[in-house]
């Protein structure tokens, strides 16, 4: 080899790992990202508005991470298989830190632009403690820990509806900024990036401490489905509980609101105008959250459900507080032999 090309060879690695590693670790960056996009949600509307289901849905179940947790597709479709003899297709919505607002706003778009699998659906709304609450259009549309999952199910004409409702002003400015720049894709993700990254690291870290006996593992020990943006490490079970808590003082207060202008209204109207109903089950909580509402809501409600024909069924299905290791969601466990109580009550 000629003394030119070990010179030149020699220039080359020495200024090419300058170029090579920066640009190892921005696609290291780049592929984390996106896999971490992916965390914010595990059914989003806007991906099944993308790329809806293969197949003629039968049922959508949605609500809150609970029912995230709680209802297992695959088992309550088999036991409807087996109870109607044909194949049955469900697809549970439920997802953290959604209002009800949401789940309408989503449902709404995906009806209207894929009718050939969702028209005649049956709709499943969880009703813990036997009851849902009659909070309407005026009330906060989104949860405030992650307002950002409101802004790609907003339309233009939802805009007057959602300025004139409560909330805080600053994640609403911050809303209606994030949705006129909706074309970056960076603008709609900043948040949900940077909140999985930091339980994607919480959780490396914690696995790394307990391979260097640092820390006592808990992995994979909590018993929890991680769909629904449900955590499962033990920080975010522990904090989870301590929310519980805190939540549970404030369960049982009277609600005010008309249940004719409420979002369960709409999204039994949504239902109606689809072809398909709107059912009604009782959501099993621990003995924190099983508190007796308020019976002047009781009464509104029960008034409500009568007249507009609306099942609310009672799953034969018995559980304590060790089937939810963080209070609010039912065990991984458990969520099959619920799911398919639920589709019994259903078909009886």
């Amino acid at each position: 080899m000629s003394e030119h090309s070990t010179v030149f060879q020699s220039r080359w690695l020495h200024y090419g790992q300058w170029l090579l590693i920066p640009l190892l670790v921005f696609m290291a960056a780049e592929l984390g990202a996106r896999q971490l996009a992916g965390l914010r949600t595990r059914r989003s509307y806007p991906e099944l508005l993308a790329a809806p289901p293969t197949v003629q849905l039968d049922a959508v179940f949605v609500g809150s991470s609970r029912v995230a947790a709680a209802v297992a597709s695959d088992a309550f479709d088999a036991q409807m298989a087996d109870v109607r003899g044909a194949p049955f297709h469900s697809l549970n919505q439920g997802q953290g830190h959604t209002n009800l607002h949401q789940h309408v706003l989503g449902l709404r778009q995906l009806f209207a632009q894929h009718p050939e699998r969702f028209a005649g659906c049956t709709l499943f709304l969880e009703a813990p403690g036997g009851l849902v609450g009659p909070v309407g259009w005026q009330g906060q549309w989104f949860n405030a820990a992650r307002p950002e999952l409101l802004v790609e199910l907003l339309q233009a004409g939802d805009l007057p509806a959602f300025l004139a409702s409560e909330g805080a002003l600053e994640p609403r400015l911050e809303i209606l900024a994030i949705w006129a720049l909706s074309a970056s894709r960076l603008a709609v993700w900043r948040r949900g990036l940077r909140e999985a990254f930091v339980r994607r690291v919480g959780s490396l870290a914690e696995r790394t401490g307990a391979q260097l006996g640092l820390l006592e593992s808990h992995a994979d020990s909590s018993d929890l489905s991680s769909g629904g943006g449900i955590r499962t490490d033990a920080a975010g079970i522990a904090l989870a509980r301590k929310l519980a808590e805190e939540s549970a003082a404030r369960a049982g207060a009277p609600q005010p609101g008309a249940y004719p202008d409420s979002v369960l209204q709409s999204l039994w109207e949504l239902a109606r105008e689809n072809g398909g109903e709107l059912v009604l089950f009782r959501m099993p909580v621990s003995s924190l959250f099983d508190v007796d509402p308020d019976p002047e809501l009781s009464k509104r409600f029960e008034e409500w459900r009568q007249q507009h024909a609306v099942q609310l069924l009672e799953p034969e299905f018995s559980s304590d507080d060790g089937d939810f290791p963080d209070l609010w969601h039912l065990a991984r466990s458990r969520s099959s032999v619920f799911s398919r109580a639920l589709a019994r009550a259903w078909a009886d």
